[in-house]
C-alpha cells in the first residue's frame, strides 16, 4: 500500500482511536470532572497518565507552569474520635504547605467559627415517596484540618514549616457563615487555585527545591516505598 493510501487511512484509524479512548475513560472522565483532581491537574490526560503512581500524582504540569516548584500528596486520615476516614491533599509550595480538607458534602451549609457546622440536603425520592429536605450535622472540618496538621507535623518530626489549612466543600454545596471572622478559608473546589496563588504569592518564599522534596520523601516515603515493593513484586509474578 502506498503512502498516499495509508494517508488517506489516517483520519479514520485516528477516529477509531479516539472513539477507544472515550469509551474506556468514560467513567473516569466523569470521575475526574467532579472531583478534586480537576483543579490539580492541567487535564483528564494528564491526570490519567498518573493515576497510577504516587509519585507520578506529585507533580503536575498546571502547578509546575504556574506555582513553580511543587510536591503533591494525597492521604486518607481519621479526624480524632471518628472511624470514617476523610481525605486530605497536601501542596507543598516554596511558601509552605497548604493542607487541603476534601469535604465530600452537598447541600446548605451554615458554617459556624465554633461548634459544628449544619447542611440541608435533599434526598431523592422514590416512585411512593417525594424528595425530602433532611437537615444534618458534622463536625467542624476547620478542627479537623488543625488536627491534621499537627499530624503532618509529627511526620516532620516537629519541624515548624509555614502551614495553611483550607476546607473545600463541592462546587454544588452553598456555603454561610453565622459570624464574620474566619481563621482558615473554607471555600468551593472551583477557587483551591485562586485561594492557593493568593496565598503562595503573598507570603515569602520559604521553602528551597532541596527542601520541599525532603519534606514531601518525610511524609510519603511509607506510601512509595510499599508501591515499589507491589511493582516489584508484580514485575517477578509476570515472568
Amino acid at each position: 500500500m502506498g503512502q498516499d493510501a495509508w494517508l488517506g487511512l489516517l483520519p479514520g484509524l485516528l477516529l477509531v482511536v479516539g472513539v477507544i479512548l472515550i469509551y474506556k475513560g468514560g467513567s473516569g472522565w466523569y470521575i475526574f470532572r467532579r472531583s478534586i483532581y480537576k483543579e490539580i491537574y492541567s487535564n483528564y490526560v494528564e491526570y490519567a497518565m498518573r493515576k497510577r503512581s504516587m509519585a507520578r500524582l506529585s507533580e503536575s504540569y498546571f502547578l509546575e507552569s504556574r506555582l513553580g516548584k511543587h510536591k503533591i500528596y494525597y492521604q486518607l486520615a481519621s479526624a480524632r474520635g471518628e472511624k470514617v476516614p476523610q481525605a486530605y491533599v497536601v501542596l507543598i509550595l516554596s511558601s509552605g504547605i497548604y493542607l487541603l480538607d476534601i469535604k465530600r458534602q452537598i447541600g446548605d451549609i451554615e458554617a459556624n467559627v465554633r461548634g459544628d457546622f449544619k447542611y440541608e440536603t435533599v434526598i431523592p425520592g422514590n416512585k411512593k415517596e417525594k424528595p425530602r429536605i433532611e437537615i444534618k450535622m458534622m463536625k467542624n472540618p476547620m478542627d479537623e484540618v488543625r488536627y491534621f496538621q499537627k499530624k503532618i507535623f509529627q511526620k516532620l518530626h516537629g519541624e515548624e514549616v509555614k502551614a495553611f489549612p483550607i476546607v473545600v466543600f463541592p462546587d454544588s454545596s452553598t456555603l454561610s457563615w453565622k459570624e464574620e471572622q474566619k481563621e482558615i478559608p473554607v471555600i468551593h473546589r472551583k477557587e483551591v487555585y485562586s485561594t492557593v496563588k493568593m496565598l503562595h504569592e503573598n507570603n515569602p518564599q520559604v521553602l528551597s527545591e532541596e527542601e520541599i522534596d525532603r519534606i514531601y520523601l518525610a511524609m510519603a516515603s511509607e506510601v512509595l516505598e510499599a508501591e515499589r515493593k507491589e511493582k516489584s513484586g508484580l514485575r517477578k509474578n509476570e515472568v
